[in-house]
């Protein structure tokens, strides 16, 4: 919960809009800030900021009465022969706003942007806590400098210990030692933990095309392998759940396979300060907090 409420409009501009869309605009704008001044203003206006001296006069007029600053400051659509900056963020306190850029994604061809809002007195507990996986790594194995290494490794010294449970340590500690010489151990931060049951190395494989060639500018491959990724998924979800469905040979498997169609949300709440500033995760306590929050609100 923040302890003052912010504005969060969210804005379409069509391309082909007519000039006295500004005033239409300024009439919603002035409704929101009559209720509340912290204003983040978010969406796309279709006005190129890259050209800043082609902005018609009235929308910068309109920002400067409005006291709207636009925060976003590299291009979110890019495409083989354009590249312009027509997603807008706005802000009326500039001073709480920590930092905003453009995520690179290839989710379509208006890239996300993103900000992070400061909020000096926010009772959300922030989750510090990351998935994250341990492997070993054989991206740069080779099988010959291994063996020859595992050949010269001290093994001799077992020799002369006499306890079975020191000996089958100490083999252990010789080769873990050659091994992560040639595969070490990684920690990787991912999503989740595990891939879900119908992923396969053909799908690993499109995705990795996707992104190289999203990266490397060239779209008509890029577009190909978008197109292709998709299609693999769907195929490989496709014949994954018929396939669960047709093997279940009871109703509890049935439901089973229904159930992670849908999969369900965890079931403890995330932690909430409560109006005395001590932590809760008790349910009741988290609801009457936001419905308080949302009563003075409206």
């Amino acid at each position: 919960m923040i302890s003052q409420p912010s504005c969060i409009p969210l804005v379409y501009r069509p391309p082909s809009s007519l000039i006295n869309w500004i005033d239409e605009f300024e009439k919603e704008i002035t409704t929101a800030i009559n209720h509340n001044s912290d204003i983040i203003l978010v969406g796309d206006f279709n006005l190129d900021f890259l050209k800043p001296n082609k902005q018609p006069q009235k929308w910068l007029s309109l920002l400067e009465t409005y006291n709207l600053n636009q925060i976003i400051q590299e291009a979110t659509r890019v495409t083989p022969d354009s590249s312009t900056l027509i997603d807008h963020v706005y802000v009326t306190n500039k001073d709480l706003i920590l930092e905003s850029h453009v995520a690179k994604f290839s989710i379509s061809d208006h890239y996300p942007v993103c900000l992070t809002r400061k909020e000096e007195h926010s009772s959300y507990i922030k989750k510090d806590i990351h998935t994250t996986i341990s492997y070993r790594n054989f991206k740069k194995f080779n099988e010959t400098n291994f063996l020859s290494d595992l050949a010269i490794a001290p093994f001799d010294k077992i020799e002369h210990e006499s306890h079975p449970n020191t000996c089958i340590q100490m083999w252990y500690d010789i080769f873990n030692a050659v091994l992560d010489k040639h595969a070490p151990i990684v920690t990787k931060r991912v999503k989740r933990d595990r891939q879900p049951e119908w992923f396969n190395n053909e799908i690993a494989y499109a995705r990795k095309m996707r992104e190289k060639y999203h990266k490397l500018g060239m779209w008509s491959e890029f577009k190909f392998w978008r197109n292709r990724t998709k299609h693999i998924i769907d195929e490989s979800k496709r014949n994954f759940y018929s396939k669960m469905v047709k093997d279940s040979k009871a109703s509890k498997d049935l439901w089973k396979c229904i159930r992670s169609l849908n999969p369900s949300q965890q079931e403890k709440p995330y932690e909430l300060l409560n109006e005395d500033g001590v932590k809760t995760n008790n349910v009741s306590d988290i609801c009457n907090v936001f419905n308080k929050f949302f009563y003075i609100l409206c």
